[in-house]
């Protein structure tokens, strides 16, 4: 990736209008009535987007874009038509897109000297730059003190539509072409934090965050630009455009209409005013630093969590999410990032081979019989062989895989990759002997064996066919070194393609849920199940378990603790 200093900021090439996602709306504000100015016989007050050099309104109203950089009052009479009137404006947030309500936003005097005031013929001018945020679409107050009394209300617009929420997120088709698990990278970055955990290429991971260090939100954390050079209206706006450009798996075009933008958080870290609020989204045919143009622009509201940018279908060899501002914060964070391509056509990736398996794809490793320590079996998943899933015990040994939204996957083929024998432990081993099985049930039941694989005494990767439909996978691990643990790299599951099947990856969040919804509760055999004895509030009156048999119990009165006891049989072979 090139350092941040090395980005080219290309000019704009063409700017057709966006297609609009959801309606131009703001926050609902209250109405705001009157004219545009408010006069009484001594005085004339004017909002205005602009003051010509002898102090007339230009631009009056009481409704601006939140385009708009600064916001004038015109103030003209004989009471303020001195040098020092005794004047002051006080700016106010009543109810506006990431702000509190009623906030306070700024105080600006009219004196000889001040930085946001200047006298005329008539009177005076005062203006006011807007917060860090610039003026979000919302309801607003300035309200003047000293021989003018006075409060007016104006509103502020969105001039771009407003994303699509989580819901119409949740919706959206599309392979994610930008996803590194599918080949797509990080072609370019205005700037980042660093190169690693708030780095640029965490926005296609998969992840809104990946935590293993709370204390620090590592190692992924999300994108985080630079800061702002100094606290002042100025330089925020200087830290802005904030570019990041995507490209697909081999260079190659995609045909895309939708961005989805992440902005969860992790905790505390990163809250709302670090929240992207005006975005745009560009495309190029032609390279990374020419030929874009943009073909959505959106302004997405003061939420966590998934907002949805669509656009005409459009080809695409790169594309440029540009962030114009802000929620106020010295630096930018987004979590994710996903270029939706175009389903139900021909496809960029119709030719990659797409391992279900990988945690980033909607995989997950969903029961296994031992692992050692860190060594998690998550680090099967990864897409890293060099992080190493290490049994605890020798073998046998098993696992099961998932895919995503437990959704029934036509497999083609298992690769597992083994890692170099020099980083093995002296106890541990590669497998020599798997058995492959699959099921449509439940991880727990249903298991019809695919086949018993012999597996190479070799570094690097090892196929297994499977050609079969499985909503679960499981591999078990029935041989290897004598009194070893097993080490394995990486397990991928390549997805098969047949007449009239559907990747599992095009299937929506939306989907997934009503499919969940629609699976009736299971119907228990009261009869079946054992029923919890008390009194057993204490180790000595523990309730025994017996193996596959279901066990109903109250917790009366709420914070008690029930006991319950299993016998497990002696091992009858070696431990």
């Amino acid at each position: 990736m090139p350092s941040p200093e090395a980005v080219p900021t290309p000019a704009p090439e063409a700017v057709p209008t966006p297609a609009a996602a959801t309606p131009a709306t703001g926050p609902t504000v209250p109405p705001t009535a009157g004219p545009t100015s408010a006069a009484t016989d001594q005085v004339r007050v004017q909002l205005a987007r602009g003051v010509t050099d002898g102090g007339e309104a230009v631009e009056p109203g009481l409704e601006f874009p939140d385009t708009t950089e600064r916001i004038y009052v015109v103030v003209e009479g004989a009471p303020v038509a001195v040098e020092d009137p005794n004047l002051f404006a006080h700016w106010r947030a009543v109810q506006v897109e990431g702000h509190e309500a009623n906030a306070d936003l700024d105080y600006v005097y009219a004196r000889p000297g001040s930085r946001q005031a200047r006298r005329t013929a008539r009177g005076w001018v005062l203006w006011f730059d807007g917060p860090y945020s610039g003026f979000a679409p919302g309801a607003y107050t300035v309200e003047l003190r000293g021989p003018v009394r006075r409060t007016i209300a104006f509103t502020v617009t969105p001039a771009a539509p407003q994303a699509g929420g989580a819901e119409a997120a949740a919706a959206a088709r599309g392979l994610n072409v930008a996803a590194a698990a599918l080949g797509g990278r990080i072609v370019s970055v205005t700037s980042e934090k660093n190169d690693a955990s708030r780095s640029a290429r965490t926005l296609i991971d998969g992840f809104p965050v990946i935590i293993d260090d709370p204390a620090d939100c590592e190692p992924s954390c999300g994108w985080l630009s630079r800061e702002r050079a100094t606290d002042s209206v100025e330089s925020h706006r200087a830290n802005f455009p904030q570019d990041i450009v995507f490209g697909f798996h081999q260079g190659r075009r995609a045909t895309v209409h939708a961005v989805v933008i992440d902005t969860t958080s992790f905790q505390h870290w990163y809250p709302l005013p670090f929240k992207p609020r005006q975005v745009e989204v560009w495309v190029s045919t032609t390279g990374p630093t020419e030929g874009f143009t943009r073909v959505a622009a959106a302004w997405l509201p003061a939420r966590l969590g998934e907002h949805l940018i669509a656009f005409a279908p459009t080809p695409a060899a790169f594309v440029r999410l540009r962030v114009l501002s802000n929620y106020g914060a010295r630096a930018v964070h987004l979590a994710e990032v996903k270029v939706l391509e175009v389903p139900g056509g021909p496809s960029s990736l119709a030719d990659l081979p797409k391992n279900i398996a990988h945690q980033a794809l909607g995989g997950v490793v969903s029961r296994w019989s031992s692992l050692r320590g860190h060594r998690q079996a998550a680090h099967l998943i990864d897409g890293d062989p060099a992080t190493v899933w290490v049994s605890h015990d020798p073998a046998p040994v098993e696992l099961v895989l998932a895919f995503h939204g437990d959704q029934v996957a036509l497999v083609d083929r298992l690769v597992l990759t083994l890692p170099d024998e020099r980083t093995l432990g002296h106890d541990e081993s590669w497998p020599r002997t798997v058995v492959v099985e699959a099921t449509a049930a439940t991880p727990f039941e249903g298991f019809e064996e695919v086949g018993r694989f012999a597996v190479p005494q070799a570094a690097g990767d090892q196929t297994i066919p499977v050609n079969r439909r499985a909503r679960f996978l499981r591999l078990r691990v029935t041989e290897a070194a004598e009194g070893r643990r097993v080490a394995i790299g990486e397990v991928r599951v390549l997805e098969g393609t047949a007449p009239g099947y559907t990747s599992i990856l095009l299937t929506t969040t939306q989907e997934l849920e009503r499919q969940a919804a629609a699976v009736p509760p299971p119907v228990e055999d009261p009869a079946a199940a054992a029923v919890e004895q008390e009194a057993n509030d204490t180790p000595a009156q523990a309730n025994p378990l017996v193996p596959g048999r279901r066990v109903r119990g109250t917790i009366d009165p709420l914070g008690e603790a029930d006991f319950f006891t299993l016998t497990v049989p002696a091992p009858t072979g070696r431990c």
